[in-house]
């Protein structure tokens, strides 16, 4: 947008042997979505409000393979209170590499799929 913020993209991404291939679409101006697929040679794998989800919502996983539909539901959870719980948990830790390690790598290969995407 004019204010340099990313509100929308997508990608493909690859093995190097191009056995494996994913499909990465996101986007501030598309209808709510939130959810993920992984298609595979057998079947089938979504998961419906995947995340923000309200508190009160039940969450779905829906299974598709040749042998049929399964679904999958499970309790309602507030994910936002579950981050905030993680993240109170994390500074009580007296050892941060880990984190720093991982936060590090997150940001690596974030800023090398940008380079690779312009």
């Amino acid at each position: 947008n004019d204010k340099g913020i990313d509100i929308d993209g997508g990608a493909s991404l690859s093995t190097i042997d191009g056995k494996q291939i994913s499909q990465i679409v996101f986007g501030a101006d598309y209808s709510y979505q939130c959810n993920y697929e992984l298609w595979g040679t057998k079947g089938k794998i979504t998961s419906h409000r995947a995340y923000s989800a309200h508190p009160d919502v039940s969450p779905k996983i829906t299974i598709e393979t040749k042998e049929g539909v399964e679904e999958i539901n499970f309790p309602p959870d507030n994910h936002f209170l579950n981050a905030l719980d993680d993240f109170v948990d994390t500074l009580k830790r007296e050892d941060f590499s880990k984190d720093y390690s991982d936060i590090i790598s997150q940001a690596k290969l974030m800023e090398e799929f940008k380079i690779k995407s312009n």
